[in-house]
C-alpha cells in the first residue's frame, strides 16, 4: 500500500477535533497512536509518564494534531528536525525513516512536498504520518531496560518473539533459505518452515564447534542442507534452486562478508522476483564494535572490486585491537555503559595482522558495522550507482544489540527517479542521523560515568 493514498486523506487539524466530550477510543489504540507519534517524531517511545499522560489527552477529546503541535515545539524534536517550519524533502525523509523505517517513495515524496506548498504545517504532516496503518503497524518496542546479552542475543524479545517479527512478512508456505543459522536458527524446520539451511560445515560441525559454550543449545542446530567453502554464496546450491526461494534470512551474517555487494547478488540470484531479504544486523553501538567508525559505501565499493573472498589484514588488526566488553559481556543495550575493556591485548591483535599477510588462512570477524541510518544510507547510495538493486523496505531502532532490516527489489528505479536536489537531501538527511544516532551512544556513555567528585574535597 503507498503511502500516499492513506495519507493524503489527511489534511488540515480540523479533520482532528473531536465531538465534545466524546471517547476517542480504546486505550491501547490510543497508546498506539501515541506510540507512533513519537517514534515518528523523535524516533523513540515515550517514556511511562508521557505515554500515560497523552493517552488519556486523547481519550479525553484532545485532537492528535494538538499532540504533534507539542512534540513540534519542543526541543528534541528541533534538535532532531531544525528550526525550520518548512515540510521539506529532508524532514519527511526524517519522518518515514523514523515511522515508517523506510525511504519515501517518489510518489509519496511528491504529494508531501505538495501538501507542504499548500500550508499544511510540520505537526499536520506528522500527525498524519503517525496515524497511518503502516506506521502504527511499524511501531515496534524499543529495549530500554538493562540486561546483559550475548552476541546474537536480544534485549526485550525472546527467540520465539524475535523470530515473529523478523519472519512477519514471510507467510509458512514460504520456501526459505537461511545463511548461516548455527545453533539459533530464524527459521527452524522443527517449527514447520519449508527451510533450506547453508553453513560453513554440516550439523556435526556444528556441534563439535559450539558445545560446551555457554548459553548455547546444542538441540537447536539442524540439518545442514548446503555447505559454503568459499565463493559466491549463490554457487553452494543447485542452479535448478536459483530464483526459487521466497525468503533469503540471515541474523549476524552481513556483517561478516568479505564482499557485501557480492552477498546482496546472491540474494538476487536464489530469490524469487517478489523475494524479501530478511536480516537481523549487529547495531555498533551497543556491541564489541562499539569503537569501531562506521562503513562507508566507498569501503564496500573498494572490497567489491577487489573480490575480495577473505578480510584484509587492517580489518582482522582493527577488529581485534579495538573489540570491547562493556561490563564484562561483548553486546549490551540502550543502558548507561559500565567498565569498558579490551578482548585482545593489542600484541596480538600485530600477531594476526602478520599471519594473514603471510598466508591465505581465512580469519572470520566483522568487516562492515551499522548503525540503522547508516545501513539505509549505503543501500540508498549503492542502488544510485548501480551495485544493487535492492532497496530498504522497512528497518527498525536499536534493540538490544540489533536492528531489523528488511530489503526488496525496486531500489535502482526508485532512486534513479530522484532529482539530484533529492537524493542530495536525502543522503544529508541520513548522514545527520547517523550523528543523532552517535549522540544517543555517547548519552548512553556519559550515564555510565562516575559522578564527579565535589570540587572542595579535591583540594583537601
Amino acid at each position: 500500500m503507498h503511502l500516499v493514498k492513506t495519507l493524503l486523506k489527511f489534511v488540515p487539524v480540523r479533520r482532528w477535533l473531536p465531538v465534545p466530550g466524546k471517547f476517542l477510543g480504546k486505550a491501547e489504540d490510543c497508546t498506539d497512536l501515541v506510540n507512533s507519534l513519537y517514534k515518528a517524531a523523535v524516533g523513540r517511545l515515550p517514556d511511562e509518564i508521557a505515554l500515560a499522560g497523552n493517552v488519556a489527552r486523547l481519550q479525553a477529546g484532545t485532537p492528535l494534531g494538538v499532540l504533534a503541535e507539542d512534540l513540534v515545539r519542543s526541543d528534541e524534536f528541533r534538535d532532531r528536525h531544525g528550526p525550520s517550519e518548512i515540510v521539506d524533502c529532508e524532514y519527511l525523509t526524517a519522518l518515514y525513516r523514523d515511522g515508517l523505517g523506510r525511504q519515501p517513495d517518489p510518489e509519496g515524496l511528491a504529494s508531501w512536498l505538495a501538501e507542504g506548498q499548500k500550508g499544511a504545517t510540520r505537526a499536520q504532516v506528522l500527525a498524519g504520518v503517525a496515524s497511518s496503518d503502516e506506521a502504527l503497524k511499524n511501531c515496534l518496542p524499543a529495549a530500554t531496560q538493562p540486561e546483559a546479552v550475548s552476541g546474537a542475543g536480544l534485549q526485550n524479545h525472546s527467540i520465539t518473539a524475535r523470530a515473529e517479527i523478523l519472519l512477519a512478512p514471510v507467510p509458512r508456505s514460504a520456501l526459505i533459505i537461511e545463511i548461516g543459522p548455527s545453533y539459533n536458527p530464524i527459521a527452524p524446520k522443527a517449527e514447520g518452515w519449508n527451510t533450506k539451511t547453508l553453513d560453513h560445515t554440516n550439523r556435526e560441525g556444528l556441534i563439535a564447534h559450539y558445545r560446551g559454550e555457554p548459553g548455547v543449545d546444542v538441540d537447536r542446530i539442524e540439518e545442514v542442507d548446503f555447505i559454503w567453502s568459499g565463493g559466491p554464496l549463490s554457487e553452494a546450491l543447485p542452479t535448478a534452486l536459483h530464483g526459487t526461494f521466497d525468503a533469503f534470512v540471515a541474523s549476524h551474517v552481513i556483517e561478516h562478508t568479505p564482499d557485501l555487494i557480492a552477498f546482496l547478488e546472491a540474494a538476487a540470484v536464489l530469490l524469487k522476483s517478489d523475494g524479501v531479504v530478511v536480516l537481523a544486523v549487529p547495531d555498533k553501538r551497543y556491541c564489541f564494535d562499539y569503537f569501531q567508525p562506521l562503513t562507508t559505501t566507498g569501503q564496500l565499493l573498494a572490497a567489491h572490486a577487489e573480490r575480495r573472498a577473505r578480510h584484509t589484514p587492517r580489518l582482522a588488526f582493527d577488529h581485534f585491537a579495538y573489540a570491547v566488553k562493556n561490563g564484562g559481556v561483548g553486546a549490551w543495550g540502550q543502558h548507561p555503559t559500565r567498565e569498558m575493556r579490551f578482548f585482545y591485548p593489542i600484541e596480538e591483535a600485530r600477531k594476526l595482522f602478520a599471519s594473514i599477510e603471510a598466508n591465505e588462512e581465512y580469519i572470520d570477524l566483522h568487516a562492515w558495522r551499522f548503525t540503522p541510518a547508516s545501513f539505509q544510507l549505503l543501500l540508498l547510495e549503492l542502488a544510485r550507482l548501480g551495485e544493487t538493486d535492492w532497496r530498504v523496505d522497512r528497518i527498525t531502532p536499536a534493540n538490544g544489540c540489533e536492528f531489523y532490516a528488511w530489503l526488496r527489489r525496486g531500489g535502482a528505479a526508485s532512486v534513479a527517479s530522484l532529482t539530484e536536489t533529492d537524493l542530495a537531501a536525502q543522503r544529508v538527511a541520513l548522514l545527520r542521523s547517523t550523528l543523532l544516532e552517535t549522540k544517543e551512544q555517547i548519552d548512553w556513555l556519559l550515564a555510565g560515568e562516575p559522578e564527579p567528585r565535589d570540587r572542595s574535597q579535591c583540594c583537601e
